[in-house]
């Protein structure tokens, strides 16, 4: 089993990419987006194609993963936004 290291804020800022990099990347079908809110918000809506995947699920699926995770995160996501 991998071991997990908390990241700090300089190796966040390593992987930081702008929402239009983002957007092309998930386009472009090189990454995908991960909704990591609960269920029932995802039910009321959620950007076509993502995968949900609650936030307390992370770490449990992340030390069962073969394949690296990255995660983007935004604070919030509007209907003008997609």
């Amino acid at each position: 089993m991998r071991e997990l290291r908390k990241l700090t804020l300089e190796d966040m800022l390593d992987y930081e990419i702008s929402p239009t990099d983002a957007a092309k990347l998930f386009k472009e079908k090189q990454a995908r987006i991960i909704d990591v809110r609960e269920p029932w918000e995802f039910s009321t809506t959620h950007i076509d194609g993502s995968v949900p995947l609650p936030m307390g699920e992370i770490p449990a699926r992340a030390t069962r993963s073969s394949s690296p995770m990255n995660a983007f995160s935004s604070s919030a996501i509007t209907a003008s936004d997609r």
